[in-house]
């Protein structure tokens, strides 16, 4: 009986670690992404990473420096990842 439940408890264990481990990787991901635009010279005007149980919304809008010395806007997001 003992056995059964440290099994039990073992499988409950592996089966909710995997989306957490999966949601920080996806996090990780998108904030080296940012990382490397602003390297490149974008400048982040608002930004916002969100989590909700298995969903996640992320939301970025950039100033791109052109030429002319006046910045364009682009606004990007994506859902449910």
């Amino acid at each position: 009986m003992k056995k059964l439940l440290v099994l039990f408890l073992l499988v409950v264990a592996l089966s909710v670690a995997p989306p957490g481990f999966l949601a920080t990787q996806t996090q990780d991901r998108y904030n080296a992404a940012v990382t490397q635009l602003q390297a490149a010279g974008y400048r982040v005007v608002e930004q916002t990473y969100a989590r909700a149980g298995s969903r996640r919304d992320a939301r970025l809008q950039l100033e791109i420096p052109v030429p002319e010395g006046r910045p364009a806007r682009l606004r990007a997001a994506a859902r449910g990842w």
